[in-house]
């Protein structure tokens, strides 16, 4: 059985995704318990008192920690170095340039949501003085 370039890159490509998977679960699993969408929904609809608005806050600091901004940027720098044929052909829709622009999209998200966590920070904040 012959062994191709392309059959190696592509083992490596299926290994850095379940990596990347795993990763992630790890990040879920060792912190404190995530909310769930369903929860997540329904506590942005009814949060008053500080306790609520932390909890959306924690929620949002731990989505702004996922790692998959930094594990694109490696997957960009190993496409860089050893582009795929498909990565030559179409430089912005593969390989480099994907993960580049993933990467961008994941950072991007990350602010979005740490405004977020700060924002229910403040909220509780508030909350806490209405209290008596």
């Amino acid at each position: 059985m012959k062994i191709t370039k392309r059959k190696i890159q592509a083992v490596l490509t299926v290994i850095s995704l379940a990596l990347v998977v795993f990763v992630a679960a790890g990040y879920s699993a060792a912190g404190k318990p995530s909310l769930s969408k369903k929860e997540v929904k329904a506590l942005i609809a009814s949060a008053k008192t500080k306790e609520d608005h932390l909890k959306l806050a924690d929620f949002y600091k731990g989505e702004a920690v996922r790692a998959e901004a930094k594990d694109h940027d490696e997957m960009a720098e190993m496409y860089r170095k050893k582009p795929t044929p498909m990565a030559v052909k179409h430089p912005e829709a593969f390989g480099e340039g994907h993960c580049k622009e993933i990467a961008r999209r994941y950072r991007e998200s990350a602010a979005k949501t740490q405004e977020l966590a700060a924002m229910h920070e403040q909220l509780a904040a508030t909350a806490e003085q209405k209290q008596p």
